[in-house]
């Protein structure tokens, strides 16, 4: 759907419009503090009926879907479920990996000698694929299938990163040079290598954040003394002004309806980090009501 295309007109009897929120089956809703979720209560309590629906069995009926499968690639299933909808929100973004980034790519023997950040091609570490494999194993039947699966993870723990491409949690490995890559990084599909150049604002890292909904957007700047900024450890937030123009056109390429984009600006160069089509909320209360006062409105004002 593109941006500002309104709302479809009320329904029979003048009811409001019914959007439907489609996540994955296996989609751990109630633990994870989607925004959506947010906006969601924000839009019942303007009157627009909102349904949460999990999995590709019997949708509901919808005059709106907006698309929210928490994986970096969504599969073909749910696209096509999206599309019996008359409209969707980020129904055409299929994927988001990091290697669709490439403002400071690192290619094996290209000259750059600095440090390097390794990460996840997938999103959030890939931490969303790994617990839904997670869930289907421990889902499998009979059970020696699902005990060996477990033995077999248990196992995966014992090796390196870049041999099961699972970097961690927290942040991503930060190092020296590109000499310290594991040759075979190089060649795997799993990761990318970027150079580390993180934004500083004296002794505190400074991430940006855009978050957006059709013609609405809250843009801010987190500050905080470790490189790996998150939602609970920024120190302070600051409100900026509109986005530059490189991260205005990410979010055009990636037809983005409803998301947020982090980036930030060492030495004025926009450095673009990550593109999230389903973001999650603040851990700051005054941010977060920030977020749903500024965005909720705007799926009524494209009526």
């Amino acid at each position: 759907m593109p941006v500002g295309e309104p709302l479809p007109a009320p329904r029979p009897g003048g009811r409001s419009p019914r959007v439907v929120v489609l996540f994955h089956e296996h989609d751990p809703i109630a633990t994870r503090p989607y925004l959506v979720l947010a906006l969601a209560e924000r839009w019942r309590s303007l009157g627009i009926e909102t349904v949460i629906h999990r999995g590709l069995a019997a949708p509901p009926d919808g005059d709106l879907a907006i698309l929210h499968v928490d994986l970096t690639r969504v599969p073909k299933a749910y696209h096509r479920l999206a599309q019996r909808y008359p409209r969707v929100l980020n129904g055409t973004i299929l994927d988001i990996g990091k290697r669709h980034l490439d403002f400071v790519r690192v290619g094996r023997g290209d000259g750059y000698a600095g440090p390097v950040i390794v990460k996840t091609d997938r999103n959030h570490f890939g931490l969303p694929e790994r617990e839904l494999r997670h869930r289907l194993r421990e889902a499998s039947r009979p059970r020696w299938l699902r005990a060996a699966r477990r033995m077999s993870a248990k196992l995966a723990v014992a090796l390196p990163w870049w041999v099961t491409g699972n970097v961690g949690h927290e942040r991503y490995p930060v190092l020296a040079s590109p000499r310290e890559v594991p040759p075979t990084v190089w060649f795997d599909p799993r990761f990318v290598v970027d150079r580390f150049v993180p934004e500083r604002a004296g002794d505190l890292f400074v991430l940006r954040r855009w978050n957006f909904l059709g013609n609405a957007s809250v843009n801010f700047a987190g500050y905080g003394t470790t490189a790996w900024l998150t939602s609970k450890t920024t120190l302070r937030r600051e409100l900026l002004g509109p986005p530059p123009p490189e991260v205005v056109a990410i979010r055009r390429a990636f037809a983005l309806d409803l998301g947020k984009i982090d980036y930030a600006m060492p030495d004025g160069r926009v450095v673009v980090y990550d593109v999230n089509k389903t973001p999650g909320g603040s851990a700051s209360p005054e941010y977060q009501r920030l977020l749903v006062d500024e965005l909720a409105p705007a799926l009524s004002a494209m009526r």
